[in-house]
C-alpha cells in the first residue's frame, strides 16, 4: 500500500506534467521516465536537438519552481548541476 508521502508525491507530479504543454510533457517524460536519448526525441518529434534541450531546461525549471513554493525555505534545496551533454546531477545542499 502505497504510504502518504508517495501518493502526495505522485499527485504533485501528475499536476505538473498536466500543466505542460502536450509537445513538452512527452519529450520530459521520453527523457526522464523512458531514458530516451535526446537525438531519439529529437527523430521522434522531427524537432532539432537543440529544441529540445531547451524544452527539457524550460520544464526542469518549472518543476524547480513548482517545488520550492510548495516547500519554501525550511525545505533541503537541490542543486542542479549540468553539463553541455545534458547530464544532471541533483546533489542536496544544507538546509537554509
Amino acid at each position: 500500500m502505497m504510504k502518504f508521502r508517495e501518493k502526495r508525491f505522485w499527485k504533485f507530479l501528475k499536476k505538473f506534467l498536466e500543466s505542460l504543454k502536450k509537445g513538452d510533457c512527452d519529450i520530459f517524460i521520453r527523457r526522464y521516465w523512458y531514458m530516451d536519448s535526446i537525438s531519439e526525441i529529437s527523430a521522434r518529434h522531427g524537432i532539432s536537438e537543440s529544441r529540445i534541450k531547451s524544452s527539457l531546461y524550460r520544464s526542469r525549471k518549472k518543476l524547480w519552481e513548482r517545488v520550492k513554493h510548495l516547500y519554501g525555505k525550511g525545505f533541503k534545496t537541490l542543486e542542479l548541476i549540468g553539463d553541455l551533454d545534458d547530464k544532471y546531477i541533483y546533489e542536496a545542499s544544507k538546509p537554509w
